[in-house]
């Protein structure tokens, strides 16, 4: 009887079909901007590299000068920019498909044997991997080169991929070294640490979109010294103290509050582990107050962190620590979540002015 029992249905899918340019290029199609639909060309402006890119160049880069060096991807060759690096090294790029957890344990077991392995993954997909990642990496203090591209909010992509988490869950991980990039310059000298690092794991951060650069040389590079603060402007009045791509939001900040007869000191963190807190702290002794901001949940982030190792004395200067809390972030632009927030540059302006007792209102920058 044809109406009892279980079925089998089986269904034969084709990515993209019924749209020719989709069905011929599925991969570029999986997630896009805005397309012309007669011809399915792209309409995006030429600007900065990605942040994924200048990872992907700049591994090539080193894996031609160095044999022991591999790749692993967890089915997202393409999104994390290792297309480069197979075509530099094809027999040392390894696709594990969607095992996050695989990934992890495989590229375990090749650092115990000499290699070098670098494994870019989604900051959301991380969280799959995270047992190995304490059990089968830090544990053993084996040199696997995590890099967690799409670090913090991703826009268009939405709740389930926001890249939140990464901060809490890598930096309260015993032998991790944790790193936060504020462009493509720095993320291209990071890796190269992290390549002759060979004493045990490195974890990197980036966000989703532009390094701001464009045409990197990624053949040359400057030395990087973990534990170390960027100080890039300086001011009495305030320390704006920010994480990876929150740098630029900082900046802008302080340009708001200069106007205003402020001036703020914009720390650029860089290195989460090693936390840098002498420098920190005289940063902090020089300034009335201070602020950290991070592109993360701030429950066990980056401010947290900073705050838990700060003496009382100078914890009373803080004003805020802005970043995402309490709940799962809804779909929208970088800015206008950080709008959302209070994260962007005219609502960080508002608090610290406030907090300084300033006068006026500084006028918010349109998301």
């Amino acid at each position: 009887n044809i109406n009892s029992g279980p079925k089998i249905v089986h269904v034969i899918t084709k990515k993209g079909r019924g749209f020719i340019p989709a069905e011929c290029d599925p991969c570029s199609f999986h997630g896009t901007g805005p397309f012309d639909r007669d011809t399915g060309s792209k309409k995006s402006g030429a600007g900065a590299e990605s942040f994924s890119s200048v990872a992907g160049r700049t591994l090539a880069a080193i894996a031609k000068n160095d044999e022991k060096v591999v790749a692993v991807t967890a089915a997202m060759k393409e999104g994390t920019g290792l297309t480069e690096f197979e075509k530099a090294a094809p027999g040392r790029l390894f696709d594990v498909g969607i095992a996050e957890q695989h990934a992890v344990t495989f590229c375990a077991a090749m650092a115990s044997t000499g290699l070098k392995p670098f494994v870019p993954i989604y900051s959301t997909f991380y969280q799959r991997a995270y047992d190995q990642v304490i059990h089968d990496v830090a544990i053993m203090n084996l040199p696997v080169r995590f890099l967690i591209d799409r670090a913090g909010v991703v826009g268009d992509d939405g709740e389930t991929h926001h890249g939140l988490f990464d901060i809490s869950m890598f930096r309260i991980v015993p032998n991790i070294e944790f790193f936060a990039p504020s462009n493509g310059e720095e993320l291209r000298d990071l890796l190269y640490y992290a390549w002759k690092k060979n004493d045990g794991p490195v974890a990197i951060r980036y966000p989703r979109g532009s390094s701001g650069v464009s045409g990197l040389d990624v053949n040359v590079y400057n030395e990087f010294k973990p534990g170390k603060i960027k100080v890039l402007t300086k001011g009495a009045d305030v320390a704006i103290i920010a994480v990876g791509d929150m740098v630029g939001i900082a900046l802008e900040t302080a340009s708001l509050l200069k106007k205003q007869g402020i001036g703020a000191t914009v720390v650029n963190l860089l290195s989460v582990m090693p936390l840098d807190i002498k420098g920190l702290s005289k940063v902090i002794e020089k300034c009335g107050r201070f602020i950290t901001v991070e592109n993360g949940y701030t429950e066990g982030g980056a401010g947290e962190y900073i705050y838990s190792l700060l003496d009382p004395s100078l914890c009373k200067k803080r004003i805020v620590s802005p970043g995402f809390s309490g709940k799962f972030i809804h779909h929208g632009t970088s800015m206008e979540l950080f709008s959302d927030f209070g994260i962007d540059p005219g609502s960080l302006a508002d608090r610290i002015q406030k907090a300084c007792s300033g006068k006026g209102k500084v006028k918010k920058k349109k998301a």
